[in-house]
């Protein structure tokens, strides 16, 4: 009987094993759930069981993830296990500029306390070496000093985002938009080429098998050197002063005077071009020379720099009464330059001070200064014809009005500039420029439209930069003063005092109304009704 009954146990064990004939053998996997089945949990016992097998549900709190790169043999180093939040399909998100320059510097409690308890142990290899945080959700591997416990290196995958760079691009791309960094070509068994670049705290590096080719490392460095309290002692002002002070230096003293509350800035438009950081609090965008380090130009923010008392938005009139005369150099006839139409000038010390406006005498629109180096961006003799006096009286205007293009080039002769402005309030049009004589002929589909006068013409002897009381001194009081409302909001209202006569008028512009007057325009009467009529 104990026989038989073993023969049959026997049987149905067997049948248990294969399944019954036919069917397909099954054999079970185990899962961290199954080995860990001795480790304290704290999840019901009803959890569903299509947890992903590498984040277990009853993993316990101290036993945080391992990375690709983790050593098994280093899980007993309580600093780096201790508070580890296991979050199950954690969504990648990118990491910015600012968010580096935020954590640069902490230490590991900081830095949890800052990007959250979502991260797993790090310990890495050959080519990115350390132990530290791996938060993968934001492409970031963070290194600590073993003596400070202070953040020494961060490496990073393609989720970070600085400025638009990320890793992978080849590095004509990083310096398209971050603008030259300082370059290493290592030699050997293994050439690489490195561009890195100093952000005051911290060194950003990229890291390619050559110059043409795809990043495969970025890395960023906590630079030693950097002293943090200098800002706080400097106590930088865009002054004249203190801008004088930093634009010889390199990027980190400036960086280290003026703080680290900056952000990245590419700028590919007319008037800013290049790539360099930008201080909100001071109004100033920084751009650095070829070599990556120099100041090369500062763009101010209208109300920002101020330059003795000078600052942007005001109008040369006004510029010239603090700084003085300047240089005023007409860009109108360069047919490749951008705008501004005009730059009012100034050399003070180690500094060029540049002023641009749409109109000659009318409010600044951008303020540029340039460290002041041999083979200035601005050439004084560039552009110069030395004009001469010229006197108008009625007659000669009569005859310049009849006079078709080609007559007048007879007339003055082939050393005119074509013109072209077609922004700003004065002087806009498209015609000859004869700076000889001080005069831009403007013609509308073949015919002469307007003349404008400069300074070295004289009316009656009226002429531009007179007040309106000046110019009735010679002209009489006969003309009519007119309140004028620009197109744009941006640009602000003048006056008008018009001349009016059998065949044309005589007109001059400006701001103030008995103020010193910015364009001077003589304009037939049957050009006055063309326009008319296109209204």
């Amino acid at each position: 009987m104990r026989r038989m009954l073993l023969l049959i146990i026997c049987a149905l064990c067997l049948t248990g094993c294969f399944g019954g004939e036919g069917a397909e053998v099954q054999t079970a996997q185990p899962t961290l759930k199954s080995i860990e089945i001795d480790q304290p949990s704290d999840q019901p016992s009803d959890q569903p069981s299509d947890q992903p097998i590498d984040q277990p549900i009853d993993q316990p709190i101290d036993q945080p993830k391992e990375s690709a790169l983790s050593d098994p043999s280093s899980s007993n180093d309580e600093n780096l296990e201790s508070s580890v939040e296991i979050v199950n399909e954690q969504e990648a998100s990118a990491t910015n500029f600012d968010t580096l320059k935020e954590i640069m510097g902490l230490n590991k409690e900081q830095v949890i306390e800052k990007l959250g308890q979502s991260y797993t142990k790090y310990v890495g290899s050959d080519l990115q070496p350390g132990k530290g945080l791996l938060y993968e959700q934001l492409g970031l591997s963070i290194i600590f000093d073993e003596k400070t416990g202070r953040i020494e290196t961060i490496y990073c995958n393609e989720l970070v985002d600085i400025a638009g760079v990320n890793l992978g691009m080849e590095p004509n791309g990083i310096i398209q938009l971050l603008g030259n960094g300082v370059t290493h070509i290592r030699t050997g068994d293994k050439p690489s080429y490195e561009l890195s670049y100093n952000f005051g705290q911290f060194f950003v590096r990229f890291t390619a098998k050559d110059e043409e080719s795809p990043t495969t490392r970025l890395e960023l460095q906590r630079n030693n050197a950097y002293d943090a309290s200098i800002a706080s002692r400097a106590a930088f002002k865009p002054d004249l002063k203190h801008i004088q002070a930093i634009v010889n230096l390199d990027r980190e003293p400036v960086i280290e005077q003026l703080g680290m509350d900056y952000s990245l800035f590419y700028y590919n438009g007319d008037t800013h071009f290049g790539s360099g950081i930008y201080y909100q609090q001071f109004g100033i965008d920084i751009v650095f020379d070829d070599s990556g380090d120099r100041i090369e130009t500062i763009f101010c923010d209208e109300g920002s720099a101020d330059i003795n008392g000078a600052k942007l938005g005001m109008t040369v009139p006004e510029v010239r009464e603090i700084l003085g005369e300047g240089e005023l150099i007409d860009h109108t006839l360069d047919p490749e330059w951008y705008p501004p139409n005009y730059s009012l000038v100034y050399d003070i010390g180690n500094i060029t001070v540049r002023f641009g406006m749409e109109d000659r005498e009318g409010p600044t629109d951008d303020l540029h200064i340039y460290r002041n180096t041999e083979g200035n961006f601005y050439d004084s003799d560039s552009n110069q014809i030395k004009p001469i006096a010229y006197t108008l009286d009625f007659n000669k205007i009569k005859e310049f009005l009849s006079l078709a293009q080609e007559q007048v080039i007879e007339k003055l002769g082939e050393e005119y500039w074509e013109y072209l402005k077609d922004a700003g309030v004065f002087e806009r049009g498209y015609g000859l420029f004869y700076e000889r004589y001080g005069m831009i002929l403007v013609y509308d589909f073949s015919k002469l439209n307007s003349i404008f006068c400069r300074e070295n013409v004289e009316i009656n002897g009226a002429k531009l930069g007179m007040t309106f009381s000046e110019i009735q001194h010679f002209l009489g009081t006969e003309g009519v003063v007119d309140q004028v409302k620009t197109e744009s909001d941006l640009d602000p209202p003048y006056y008008r005092l018009t001349y009016t006569y059998d065949d044309f008028t005589i007109s001059f512009a400006a701001y103030e109304k008995d103020g010193k007057t910015v364009e001077v325009k003589i304009q037939s009467k049957e050009a006055i009704e063309r326009e008319a009529n296109y209204d």
